[in-house]
């Protein structure tokens, strides 16, 4: 054990050494990269993550997973073998983009609402990316299609859900969270703005640890050499300029590695998650191997879909945006709608199966 920690310190020592020499060869080409990384994180990544990772925060904080757990277990303990609290990092997850679907399974296992293991299961299937980068940024301004968007979002969602289903199997625990039952907090105005700043003070100590990896990682890519392999080593550690470079490259013949990849998310969003996790005493190990699994799965769909739809490479068409990939007001606008949308959808089928589940008690 002591020599794998020390071979993962040595790896990072080189990491860090090259990109502070890259930094010192090459600093107009590191600098624009930073400048890059913060217009990213001002103008889409805040916008689009922080209002979610503060709900997120609210709806925990307020007992509101308490209301999932009491309709949801008889649903997600057979599907996931977690409990029924843990919809509400499923369905973020699922809408809001990394890293919230993390930030719930570690919320919900600090406040005594799911076990370790519960918890560790979440992350393999409940941190996903949401439409906002998936459909928005990859489908319409990197391939300029909508239609490849979509299908890239369903086989993202297939491929957690069939994650989930795997992991709920693979280990089944003697003693199982009970469901809570729900109670909104009956707290008077001092308390309710109480909870609101505490909600705020995470959110945002949450987003400035995604910022800071988002530009880090932004220097370290920009910083690699130029060859045949580079759009998939960029692709290894930083997911959305990794797949721009892939479609510059190989147009539509890269969907499945694409598909993939988003799947995995990447070595930066899985520092954005460690970051997140381990300080609450979860195990990383759940969260990469899910990951994994998730990332071969969405590979596989990916393929067998072009197998069988075969496609000609004019239907990504050239790319419409070099970084940093800025949304326009109007599919920003769009984008939110449909997202708020989704998770109003998701929580409405969420309640509608419960209630049935309640009419054959």
């Amino acid at each position: 054990m002591p020599e794998r920690k020390d071979l993962k310190k040595t790896l990072v020592i080189i990491c860090i050494t090259y990109m502070t020499a890259a930094m010192l060869i090459m600093p107009s080409k590191t600098m624009a990269a930073a400048e890059n990384a913060l217009v990213l994180c001002a103008n889409a990544v805040i916008p689009s993550v922080f209002p979610f990772i503060f709900c997120a925060n609210m709806f925990i904080s307020l007992g509101a997973a308490g209301l999932a757990g009491r309709y949801l277990s008889k649903i997600m303990r057979p599907l996931f073998n977690i409990p029924g609290s843990g919809a509400v990092a499923a369905v973020l997850g699922v809408i809001s983009g990394y890293p919230v679907g993390a930030i719930c399974a570690s919320s919900l296992y600090s406040r005594g609402e799911c076990t370790k293991s519960e918890a560790e299961r979440m992350l393999a299937f409940c941190n996903n990316s949401g439409p906002m980068f998936i459909i928005g940024a990859v489908g319409v301004q990197m391939s300029g299609s909508f239609r490849i968007g979509v299908l890239l979002y369903i086989i993202h969602i297939l491929s957690a859900f069939l994650t989930g289903i795997v992991f709920g199997r693979i280990k089944k625990e003697k003693t199982q969270t009970r469901a809570l039952p729900y109670a909104m907090q009956d707290s008077g105005l001092k308390d309710a703005v109480y909870d609101l700043g505490g909600a705020i003070e995470k959110s945002v100590d949450s987003i400035l640890k995604i910022c800071g990896f988002v530009v880090i990682f932004g220097v370290f890519c920009a910083a690699l050499p130029q060859g045949e392999v580079r759009p998939f080593v960029y692709s290894f550690f930083e997911i959305t300029g990794g797949t721009y470079e892939l479609l510059s490259k190989f147009g539509l013949s890269a969907l499945p590695v694409i598909s993939g990849i988003i799947a995995f998310s990447g070595v930066s969003v899985a520092a954005q998650v460690m970051s997140i996790i381990i300080p609450s005493g979860l195990s990383a190990k759940s969260y990469i191997t899910g990951k994994l699994t998730q990332g071969g799965i969405a590979f596989l769909l990916a393929y067998i879909y072009l197998k069988i739809f075969p496609q000609t490479v004019a239907v990504f068409g050239a790319l419409h945006n070099s970084p940093p990939y800025m949304p326009t007001t109007g599919q920003l606008t769009a984008t939110s709608f449909i997202t708020i949308a989704l998770a109003a959808a998701a929580f409405l089928l969420i309640f509608i199966i419960g209630k049935i589940f309640d009419c054959f008690k």
